[in-house]
Parts: C-alpha cells; sequence; structure tokens
C-alpha cells in the first residue's frame, strides 16, 4: 500500500481522467507523487492556498503497471511517444517527473533541437522527481482518498528567508562554515532572529549582520568557500533559498527555530556549501530526501 500526493485547489474525493488540451509526459491520465512536498507546490503554484489530496493506493491489484525506476532511454522514449499523442495500455505508469530543467531538455529532444546524447549530457548531473499517472477507471479505483490538508503557504516564510540569508552572510563575513555560525548562535540566537525577522529586514542586511557579529561576539574563522570556488558564486538570498526550503520540508510549523540549528549543524551543510559541487542547486525534493536519509541519493 502506497501513499500518494495530488495538489489541487479543491479536495477530489473521485478522481477522474481529464482530457487537456496537451498531452503529459505519461499521457491524459490522473497523477500523483509520493512527495508531499511536490504536490504542496503544486497546489499553491498560483500564490493561492490549495488543497493536498492524500490517498492510499493498493499496488497489489492486478494492474498493468510499466514503472521506470530512473531515468533511462526507454523512459525518455516513452514520453516522446505520450506527449507525439500516442496512447499506451498501461493501467498506471510511475517514474521520474522531470524538473523545469530537464523538461526543457526533453522538449529540445522532442524539437530535434538536441541528440540523444546531447540530452543525456545535459541531463547527467540532474535529478528528476516523482509522478504516478492513472490511466484506466479500475487503475482510479485502487485509489482511496485518505483526507486532505489545506495548507498555510509554508514556502512563503519570509521570516525563514531571512533568518537563513542573514546566517549566510554571517559565514560569508567572518569566514565560518554555517554550521558554526549556528552552533555559537544557539538556538535562543536564532529564536530571536526569526522572531524579530519583520523588524530586522527594513534595514540593510550587511548593517543587521555587523550588528549581531557584535551583540554575540562571533568570531572569525579561515573557512572561505567563495575563495575556493572555481564557478559562478551563489548569493546571499540565494542561498537563503536553498535553506529555507530545506528546512521548510523536513520541519513541522511548530519547531522551525530548532530545525534551522539542526540542519545548519548537520552532515549536508558542508554539501550546500560547495560551491564546486552541483548539491546546492538540486530540486528541493531530492536535497530534503537527502537530508532524511543522511546521505547523497543516487539520481
Amino acid at each position: 500500500m502506497q501513499t500518494l500526493y495530488h495538489g489541487s485547489r479543491v479536495v477530489v474525493e473521485q478522481p477522474e481522467i481529464r482530457i487537456q488540451k496537451f498531452h503529459k509526459d505519461f499521457y491524459w491520465g490522473f497523477y500523483c507523487t509520493s512527495y508531499e512536498q511536490q504536490a504542496l507546490r503544486w497546489a499553491t503554484r498560483f500564490g493561492k492556498a490549495g488543497v493536498v489530496n492524500v490517498y492510499s493506493f493498493d499496488d497489489q491489484t492486478e494492474l498493468n503497471i510499466k514503472r521506470f525506476p530512473e531515468m533511462s532511454d526507454e523512459w525518455l522514449d516513452f514520453i516522446a511517444a505520450c506527449r507525439n499523442g500516442v496512447p499506451h495500455d498501461y493501467d498506471v505508469v510511475e517514474g521520474p517527473m522531470a524538473d523545469d530543467t530537464i523538461f526543457n531538455y526533453v522538449q529540445s529532444f522532442l524539437d530535434g533541437e538536441i541528440s540523444r546524447a546531447a540530452f543525456w549530457e545535459l541531463a547527467k548531473f540532474k535529478y528528476p522527481t516523482h509522478q504516478i499517472s492513472f490511466h484506466t477507471a479500475r487503475a482510479l479505483a485502487a485509489l482511496k482518498l485518505k483526507g486532505a490538508m489545506s495548507p498555510m503557504c509554508k514556502r512563503n516564510n519570509d521570516a525563514l528567508f531571512f533568518t537563513c540569508s542573514l546566517i549566510e552572510l554571517l559565514g560569508r563575513s567572518l569566514h565560518m562554515r554555517r554550521g558554526k555560525v549556528a552552533a555559537e548562535l544557539g538556538e535562543a540566537g536564532i529564536q530571536t532572529l526569526y522572531r524579530n525577522a519583520d523588524i530586522l529586514h527594513c534595514e540593510p542586511i550587511e548593517k543587521v549582520a555587523d550588528d549581531v557579529i557584535t551583540e554575540f561576539s562571533l568570531q572569525g574563522g579561515d573557512f572561505d568557500n567563495l575563495a575556493e570556488a572555481r564557478y559562478t558564486v551563489p548569493d546571499v538570498w540565494t542561498m537563503g533559498k536553498v535553506y529555507a526550503r530545506l528546512i521548510e520540508d523536513v520541519s513541522d510549523e511548530d519547531n522551525i527555530v530548532e530545525t534551522i540549528l539542526q540542519v545548519f549543524t548537520s552532515w549536508i551543510d558542508g554539501l550546500l556549501s560547495d560551491y564546486n559541487a552541483a548539491f546546492y542547486y538540486q530540486p528541493r525534493d531530492y536535497i530534503a530526501e537527502c537530508y532524511r536519509q543522511e546521505t547523497v541519493l543516487d539520481g
């Protein structure tokens, strides 16, 4: 039995297959994902509160299921056929879902603008998310609605975004690992910054950083990942967003501050601070799952 999520503007008690203008990756169907945050992003994609529908799926039934465990030539050819309007006989199809970047590569491949070899060269450092689509009445019958969530839009947590960006700036200014900065601030210090973020962000973040350094008597270190970077360095706000998204994805509403400290002082901070690696700009669902599993997962 699998737990699946479907992002929508309404509760979907009776899933259905809708014929639309454009074909999707696995043809027309009812699409779900095993990633709650992915469904949440879809539900709130227009900036309004949405609904995350939660289903149980009995995959032990006698359904004709096609599974793609990873991106492959077979997966790419299947998507190419489906998007070109070629139907299939599967009840259910499960496999990777291309993020925006990979989607563009797929479209370029379909349009004949790049070769198959070029597609794989471009996509090899990208990590797709997950989708599972239901294409027949008996497949839909195996889906049972367990509940629906109408979450506050956690991803608009400006206080969290500002706090994470400030910790990033402090690390850069003091040549300290971001985890070291968070540890020296401590949970009480992070709570103070988080609680007062709506006031602090009214001033230039550089001035706020200087005030925090003085207030908390922070000392400099010898960690300079900017100097070691061989490629374009992401700005403070970009990295603040990366950390904030990860914290949103692995925290509850009532333990944000605790999770800020846990994430920054965890093993993953070293990977996110390595600007010579591709990790920090991977899809948020992938980064969150790596954090949960405490390892870098194979793409």
